[in-house]
């Protein structure tokens, strides 16, 4: 029997923290979000054939510059905030975001934070505070849809900085070395 010594180091490595329950895209601004199995994500741009890679979505030309490459939810917090709602119950692909991880409650902890989704590494920007356009949608009370839907429930914004290919039931890993 053969015994390998490994070096003792006090580095923390990649963590999985969850997987991808679902994927979106919308080839422009207001249109449909289409669900996908798989998609390519584009280092410095976003997901193939969404609105925000090719610079048509609705906030694009937005004064306040923010990157807007991805955008991910919690697979939990929307059933949490959905719980709120009196009588509305919102799909994935109503709510408007990319990518939806299941198993990773705390999303606001990958603000600031590298992270690795199949082949692509994102890079988690800020949070994604909900627009009210899901809930002028389905016609229920906007205010009650944005409350419901604080504090990260409406996900995060997250920059490409690897591309490559994202599914559903990728694992996600965190890396913790880039604080």
């Amino acid at each position: 029997v053969l015994f390998m010594l490994l070096p003792v180091t006090t580095r923390r490595i990649a963590m999985q923290k969850g997987c991808v329950v679902g994927i979106f895209i919308a080839p422009e601004a207001g249109a449909p979000m289409r669900s996908a199995k798989s998609v390519r994500a584009l280092m410095g741009a976003g997901l193939e054939g969404d609105r925000y890679a090719k610079e048509a979505g609705s906030f694009s030309e937005r004064r306040r510059q923010v990157i807007r490459h991805v955008t991910l939810v919690s697979h939990e917090l929307v059933f949490q905030a959905n719980g709120e709602l009196a009588g509305a119950t919102y799909l994935f692909d109503e709510l408007r975001r990319n990518i939806v991880l299941s198993g990773i409650e705390d999303i606001k902890a990958l603000v600031g934070r590298k992270f690795v989704i199949g082949g692509a590494t994102l890079r988690g920007v800020e949070e994604c505070t909900p627009c009210i356009r899901p809930a002028r949608a389905l016609e229920q009370d906007e205010k009650a849809f944005i409350q419901a839907f604080r504090d990260f429930r409406g996900g995060i914004r997250a920059e490409v900085v690897k591309g490559g290919i994202i599914a559903v039931w990728d694992p996600v890993f965190c890396n913790w070395d880039n604080e």
